[in-house]
This record gives C-alpha cells, structure tokens and sequence, in this order.
C-alpha cells in the first residue's frame, strides 16, 4: 500500500511522540526510583552488637554508606572524645576501635586525608597513648594532632548565637571537606549528659567561657556554626555516674547510633539513660533554634543488628 509523503511525516511524528512519551516515562520513573532510594536512607540509623567494628560498618551502611558523605579526594576531619587520660573500659573516651573502624571507612572511600584531634582536658599526649585512640588513628591509615596550640584556631561570628557570639574554632575543621563528631555516651555533673554536640566544645580554644555565661545556651549556639555531616554516637559502653572524667558506672550497651541530625541523635542517646531529651537543657534549646528533630517518633529509625 503506498502512502503520500504528508501521511509519512504525519505518522512519523506521531511515533516520535510515542517515543518521546516512553522516554519521558523512563526518565520519570528513573526519578522515582531515585526519590524512592533516597527516602529509604533512615534519618537514623541504630545497631546493636558485641563487635565495635562490625556495628560501625552496619550502621554506616543502614544510614547511606560513607560514600554518601565522603566523596574521592576529600578531606575528613573526626572528632572523638580524648579528654581524659582513661582507658577504654571506663567509658570516659570514645572507643578506640569505633575511631579506628570510621578512619578506615573514610579512606575505603577514597578520602585523601583523615585528620583526628582533641582539645584534650588532661595531657594531651598521655590523654591520646592511654586511650588508645592514637594507636586506632595510626594503624587506621589517619593521622592524629592536638589542638592545644591558639595558632590552630580562626576566629569565628556566631550571628545566630543567643549568648555566644564568637569563638575561635579549629582551623582544620573549618577548611574540611567532611566533618564527623564521634562522642561518647555518658553523665555529665553539669549538663547531666554530655552526647553529640557537648563534645564539640573540644574543637574550641576557651571554653571556660561556656561555663562563665550559660553552658546549655553556648554549646546549642555553637551548634549553629559547626555543623558535622555525620554524627556517630559510640554506646558501645556508657558511662552513667561520675561523668565526664569518672570512674564510675559503666554498662555494655552495645550500641552505635548515627545521623545527619545532631540534636536527633543526641536526643536518642538521651533514651540509652532514660532521660527526657526535653529535660537536657542544650538538646531542648537547639531544637527550639531549628537545630534538629527532639521527637524521635517524627524520625525514620532503622534499627539492625551488628
């Protein structure tokens, strides 16, 4: 059957129609399926097991990877809690083997530099040796450097701080490509507990300072200005008396939570002691300046075990 040349085109152009349109739906569902995956990517992500460094690689996996956060070449920069000259088994630090697995981890995605530091409250080199936390850093590929030297720091404007109004910050942390805050769980004498964003006063040259005006009001104001891609909050082991240099109480919790949402993972850390997040001042406050979710029933939490 011969066909004019205007019936050609005409049909021509209704498939290119078609086509156009099972092309667009391909695209469309393409971006479905990418919306789908990212929604799957839990706002926290919690593990429970006996192996520290299987519980940091499940529960950086349930929460997106690190692939998510670090990218080729980037430089991380971890903030562990060294302060005090302890050893592991009193919960005073962060587990040594939680830093350890997190370097690796980073590097595994192609980070170019892993930097590891404290502004410590005892010694720094005893606080670092007794830890164990710069044997992790070491063997781990990273590298690890005190922040007890004010040429370290920048200056930094605090333009949404209540109280705090500026401060002078550690310079690496501010340059990073990455910032991961790796506290410990554990009582604290004067914010009652000391989680995600408390430990972020050791990346501060004076923090006496926090104390002089109002603690709970400086650590959320400098919430607004350091702001970590990831939280990992070790529970491996949990200090719940005589808090923050102890000895005192220590349980096998267990547990690692992690987050992109400091005042969500510290609010359910406050649930690994049985506290009200809403009770603890600094966790209330940064909510209240739309820091971050207290309510963690309004979170999609992934729960799996290491």
């Amino acid at each position: 059957m011969k066909i004019t040349r205007r019936e050609f085109l005409n049909n021509m152009a209704g498939l290119g129609v078609m086509m156009g349109g099972i092309m667009s739906a391909g695209n469309t569902w393409a971006r479905v399926g990418n919306m789908l995956r990212a929604s799957a990517i839990p706002d926290l992500a919690v593990v429970q097991g006996s192996n520290p460094e299987n519980s940091v690689r499940a529960v950086i996996k349930a929460i997106g990877g690190m692939s998510r956060f670090v990218k080729k070449g980037a430089v991380v920069v971890i903030k562990p809690n060294i302060g005090f000259s302890r050893t592991p088994e009193m919960a005073v630090t962060t587990n040594p083997a939680v830093v350890n697995t997190l370097v690796k981890l980073c590097y595994e995605a192609k980070a170019k530099d892993v930097l590891v530091f404290d502004h410590t409250c005892d010694y720094w080199e005893i606080c670092f040796k007794k830890t164990g936390i710069k044997e992790a850093v070491i063997s781990g590929g990273g590298k690890i450097f005190s922040a007890h030297y004010k040429g370290l720091y920048r200056k930094v404007l605090i333009p949404d701080g209540k109280v705090l109004k500026k401060a002078l910050v550690v310079k690496r942390l501010l340059d990073a490509d990455v910032v991961i805050n790796v506290p410990i769980a554990k009582h604290h004498g004067a914010t009652e507990l000391t989680l995600g964003m408390k430990n972020l006063m050791g990346a501060v040259w004076n923090r006496g300072i926090f104390h002089v005006k109002d603690l709970h009001q400086c650590i959320a104001d400098l919430s607004t200005v350091i702001k970590p891609h990831l939280t990992v909050l070790d529970a491996t082991r949990a200090l719940f008396s005589n808090g923050p240099r102890g000895p005192g109480d220590v349980k096998n919790i267990g547990k690692i939570v992690a987050g992109v949402d400091p005042v969500a993972v510290d609010a359910y850390g406050c649930t690994i002691f049985e506290k009200d997040p809403c009770q603890i001042g600094y966790i209330n406050i940064a909510h209240k300046m739309g820091l971050g979710e207290i309510d963690s029933s309004k979170l999609r939490v992934k729960k799996v075990m290491g």
